[in-house]
């Protein structure tokens, strides 16, 4: 006899003996159980399905993973242009690099101090559009699209003409955000933290704001926040 089938008889036992002595107490202690019951069975189904959650994205090859990051001319869609793509698979092996000349914007100087790509660097290199044919089938043949912040990143691609299958993504920053755990009181909801913050959590050192650094670091951050427990515990509070 199992040790589960064990530990209902006493219950059942103690329960009989407590309805002999007082029916008022042995009714309590009824309404008790079931009520632990409830929750520890809603608990398991919690932790079940979200364990398949993230046993489905640790089952995609990371081959079958494109990670994606751009820098830019500045934050402004419709104005401002990419000036650097790159691509890794979800191990972080670099898929697809290059810069990128703006076809409107020339010059940056804000966007320029922080991710150090000037006007001169991009001369002679290829516009956006010319990498099409390199660029989409990279998108097109993955099963998972990871970034951080793709909310930035896929408009700036799209803008440009580049076909994104973005039907299956993951977003590391808002995966990251509830178990980075800063909560946001104006917006009631978790701060969203910055990739170097990420890749510090999991012990990660890169070159911020270069794109291919950024996409390698991604990668690194999508496989460490999927094993991680606490994500685990994320994904049981949305069931």
């Amino acid at each position: 006899m199992d040790k589960n089938k064990i530990v209902k008889i006493i219950v059942v036992l103690i329960l009989l003996l407590i309805a002999i002595w007082d029916w008022q107490v042995s009714a309590g202690i009824v309404i008790i159980y079931f009520i632990a019951r409830f929750f520890i069975k809603r608990n398991k189904r919690k932790t079940a399905a979200a364990q398949q959650e993230l046993d489905v994205l640790k089952s995609i090859s990371p081959e079958k993973i494109v990670v994606v990051d751009t820098e830019t001319t500045g934050l402004k869609r419709g104005y401002d242009e990419i000036v650097s793509v790159a691509i890794t698979d979800g191990n972080g092996n670099e898929l697809f690099y290059s810069l990128v000349k703006p076809e409107r914007r020339r010059s940056w100087k804000a966007a320029s101090e922080i991710n150090n790509i000037w006007p001169a660097d991009v001369k002679g290199k290829p516009h956006l559009k010319d990498l099409k044919e390199t660029i989409e089938p990279l998108f097109e043949n993955a099963h998972l699209l990871v970034g951080y912040n793709l909310s930035f990143d896929l408009p700036f691609l799209k803008d440009a003409g580049i076909k994104v299958y973005d039907s299956n993504t993951f977003d590391v920053m808002k995966e990251f955000a509830p178990v980075n755990g800063e909560w946001n009181e104006y917006f009631k909801d978790y701060k969203w933290a910055k990739l170097s913050e990420c890749a510090s959590r999991y012990k990660y050192k890169f070159h911020a704001h270069d794109a291919l650094e950024d996409a390698k670091a991604t990668a690194y951050c999508f496989q460490s926040l999927i094993r991680d427990p606490k994500y685990l515990n994320v994904l049981k509070s949305r069931y």
